[in-house]
């Protein structure tokens, strides 16, 4: 499906998410960009093309879609997949919950909700670098977080509607206060999304999931 999310460098749910299931384009995801840069534990907020691209996508031996590799030379991507180490059981629950709650507040375009559950930098910085065209989408045109999410989820809403009852919190890997969400989507290719601990709660640092990197 047409994944949500190469969607916005601070962040840019999966077809929505991740890809259109049936149609076996690229998800909207790949309208997202990540929010958050795990390995110096940075947040970015320089959005990115947040346009989806048309790209062919399909499920190989290592559940993935390697962009841009040639014909046969699809490859695992081991940066992400064997990013840190694996999360404990009580951050692995306590992360799939809140994926699960932000994926729902998508599905439903609650963009209050949803702005409740980011980094407080990312939240801050989603009316200057998303509700304004440009650098945000003209989709996006907002004053408020909860403005310019509500729209974002709107203009996905037809991917999320597909994707979001197929979400899935495959696994969780983390170096200190930084993770990466695998997500499944049914047969769909893998996707990732990043979180990050602010205090001891644990906030999206992207706004929609990612091609696995």
């Amino acid at each position: 499906m047409k994944s949500l999310i190469a969607l916005l460098a601070v962040a840019l749910l999966s077809g929505c998410i991740a890809a259109c299931g049936s149609s076996g384009k690229g998800s909207a995801a790949n309208a997202s960009a990540t929010a958050s840069s795990t390995e110096t534990g940075t947040v970015s907020t320089v959005p990115t093309d947040i346009t989806p691209a048309p790209v062919e996508t399909k499920v190989d031996a290592d559940k993935d879609n390697d962009l841009g590799a040639a014909e046969g030379d699809d490859h695992n991507n081991n940066s992400t997949l064997d990013y840190g180490h694996e999360a404990n059981v009580s951050d692995t629950r306590t992360i799939t919950a809140l994926v699960k709650r932000y994926y729902k507040a998508a599905y439903t375009e609650n963009g209050a909700k949803a702005c409740s559950m980011l980094y407080s930098t990312l939240e801050e910085a989603v009316p200057e670098d998303y509700g304004q065209a440009p650098p945000g989408p003209p989709y996006m045109s907002g004053t408020t977080c909860p403005a310019v999410l509500t729209l974002l989820f709107k203009h996905f809403h037809p991917q999320l509607a597909i994707e979001y009852p197929k979400l899935v919190v495959a696994r969780v890997r983390m170096v200190e206060h930084h993770a990466i969400v695998i997500l499944h989507f049914g047969a769909l290719p893998e996707r990732q999304i990043g979180v990050t601990r602010e205090g001891h709660t644990w906030k999206m640092s992207q706004l929609l999931d990612a091609e696995v990197s």
